[in-house]
């Protein structure tokens, strides 16, 4: 019937059209079968309809026989005489049997793509076609089949777009997992073409119902671990690429769980592959960005912690620098949470970074240690900073402090004896802020000079601070003799250390303090000015440890570092730190000694700059004597502290 289409057609072209053997036709076409003959009149009289008073050209001609090409194998399909895998065939072979109409519509075609326009091919039109005469049902069966892979991506495609805008995502679901499952059928050419269909379609996976995406990934993860073919084993790899891909676009973090999974399954059996494809798809490139929406949210994500539990040395760096930024309380809870999820692998990477790596990336994982294991960091802690430099020793104080472990006055004043003497007052600090009594026996010591008899007299000066913001039981007794012990010319103590005592007391035993006062020769606004409690209830991970006094002008101030003098002035100030105002030209983590203008002589302290922004640079003292530091105080309250 094709055949006799395709014969009148080259009837009317040329030269042929003189070559045409009417009575041969008619001879042919009176050999077709009864339904046959009864088609083809019936198609030719739709188009005589269509076009009483035109002319039947080669294009209205090639039409018509590839309806009778697309009615023909629908009967059949429909029927069940064929199943679709033979329907391909049979439109291939029919196509071939087009091809005489098809030579006289070339020419058009070639100007056409020459032009830029694009022209489907032949066996992708009548597929097209048929595709779209083929009802609802007779769809979804087939694409419900193990003969799916058979269907082109396209046609699949817009069939699950169907679905998806009409609300079915599950039914679309189900369509896209039976196509997925094509990449396991027993024929190479099934799963090659199952493999290229999947990578075309794994933009709709995500959106298809919960359970597309995890079930395509591991129907090609099987697949890998034993596909035999070289060629197969590409496709299916970037397959595999393009789903994992969406799941992390999408956080759909069962289906990144599920990549994960059966990467480590072909690990076992092909490591090199494995290797590759972790480093195409990136996963673990893509955990900052997880975590971060994480903390983010209200709730942690379903699935989250299964790729937390999978990518434990990626997961305990990322939270361990995160941690390291936190500013809020509830946020910095919410990172120890995510790292209490990743498990025990995630703990032991981070004791390991701590036992044996440099001493930057050592100090970086102190902060979540101390949280998740603080038996380990009290063992291993005054090693590192015996071996550590005052930098390193800054840093593990300030992570400590970030990080909020309870246990974080014990760890410090276990290793109070390996400190940097600039950092040791900041260590006491902390301690203090703690809150732990259980320290208070070594901070008297201290305090006392019975330990480290060769530390300054502001570091016992910090231990005193710290005994009173800790309110430590039973050491008001060893606290007054610094108030009121005497010598035949004054006092014995100097008068910062008294007054640090004084303060102390005044939280410890404020009826005895109260009674004293007035004999004590202390002044009572110098004395208000306290060393401030921490403040739990406040949404932070750092409390302000001395009240700041926003200067009603600035105090000029010269800044001396390893990079020379510059004139400054401060516009902020406390007794633990300021800011500096000006052209500040220092980095972050510059030691340098500040000259305070205070009248006849400056005030003189050793300090560290913490932050730096434009024209400002925030430092935090870590050494000062105890007659400049009593200076400062009467400076401070003068200027409204």
């Amino acid at each position: 019937m094709l055949r006799l289409v395709g014969q009148w057609g080259e009837s009317t072209q040329g030269k042929q059209a003189h070559e045409f053997d009417g009575a041969a036709w008619q001879e042919q076409f009176a050999a077709l079968p009864g339904n046959a003959q009864a088609t083809l009149r019936q198609a030719l009289a739709a188009v005589a309809a269509q076009t009483p008073s035109a002319k039947v050209d080669e294009a209205m001609l090639l039409r018509l026989a590839e309806n009778l090409a697309i009615g023909f194998a629908l009967e059949r399909f429909e029927r069940g005489e064929v199943k679709v895998n033979a329907v391909q065939q049979m439109l291939e072979r029919m196509n071939q049997e087009l091809g005489a109409l098809r030579k006289i519509l070339r020419a058009r075609e070639e100007k056409m793509a020459s032009s830029g326009i694009a022209v489907e091919s032949h066996e992708d039109v009548l597929d097209r076609q048929f595709w779209a005469a083929v009802s609802e049902s007779g769809k979804r069966a087939v694409l419900s089949s193990p003969e799916a892979w058979c269907i082109p991506p396209r046609n699949v495609q817009h069939y699950a777009e169907e679905l998806l805008g009409r609300g079915e995502s599950q039914a679309a679901g189900t369509i896209l997992r039976k196509y997925a499952a094509c990449v396991r059928h027993k024929d190479a050419e099934a799963r090659k073409k199952a493999s290229i269909g999947v990578a075309q379609l794994a933009g709709l996976f995500s959106k298809a119902g919960s359970q597309a995406l995890p079930e395509g990934l591991a129907l090609a993860g099987r697949q890998m671990t034993a596909e035999p073919e070289a060629e197969v084993q590409t496709l299916l790899g970037a397959a595999f690429v393009r789903l994992s891909q969406e799941s992390c676009v999408h956080r759909c973090y069962p289906a990144m769980r599920q990549a994960l999974d059966s990467l480590a399954d072909l690990e076992a059996v092909r490591p090199s592959w494995a290797q590759g494809l972790r480093a195409r798809i990136g996963l673990e490139n893509r955990l900052p960005e997880c975590i971060e929406e994480a903390l983010a949210g209200e709730a942690m994500p379903e699935g989250l912690a299964g790729v937390l539990v999978r990518l434990p040395q990626a997961a305990g760096e990322h939270l361990a620098a995160r941690l390291a930024r936190a500013v809020r309380r509830s946020e910095r809870e919410r990172i120890v949470e995510l790292a209490k999820e990743a498990g025990g692998s995630c703990v032991r990477h981070l004791e390991e970074v701590l036992k044996s790596d440099s001493s930057a990336k050592s100090a970086g994982v102190m902060g979540l240690l101390s949280r998740l294991d603080p038996a380990v960091l009290e063992e291993l802690l005054p090693l590192r900073l015996r071996q550590g430099r005052r930098g390193y020793q800054d840093a593990v104080v300030r992570q400590l402090a970030i990080a909020g472990a309870p246990e974080r006055g014990r760890l410090l004043a276990h290793a109070i004896e390996q400190f940097d003497p600039l950092v040791l007052p900041l260590a006491l600090d902390e301690i203090g802020m703690c809150g732990d009594a259980e320290t208070a026996p070594k901070l008297l010591q201290l305090a006392e000079g019975e330990i480290l008899p060769e530390s300054s007299e502001y570091v016992r000066v910090k231990a005193i601070d710290a005994l009173g913001r800790m309110r430590a039981p039973g050491v008001a007794s060893h606290l007054r003799k610094f108030v009121e012990a005497r010598k035949a010319l004054g006092w014995v103590y100097p008068e910062e250390m008294r007054t640090a005592a004084a303060q102390a007391l005044m939280k410890l035993d404020p009826d005895w303090m109260s009674a004293f006062l007035p004999q004590s020769g202390l002044n009572s606004e110098a004395l208000a000015l306290a060393p401030l409690d921490a403040m739990p209830e406040r949404d932070v991970v750092r409390h302000r440890r001395y009240r700041r006094v926003r200067l009603p002008r600035n105090v000029p101030a010269v800044v001396a570092s390893a990079r020379g003098k510059s004139a400054s002035t401060i516009s902020v100030l406390s007794l633990d730190g300021g800011l500096l105002s000006g052209d500040v030209q220092l980095a972050v983590g510059t030691e340098a000694t500040l000259k305070i203008n205070a009248g006849l002589r400056s005030i003189s302290v050793q300090a560290v700059v913490r932050s730096v922004r434009s024209h400002q640079a925030s430092f935090e003292t870590v050494g000062m004597g105890l007659d400049d530091r009593a200076k400062l105080r009467r400076l401070l309250v003068a200027l409204g502290g």
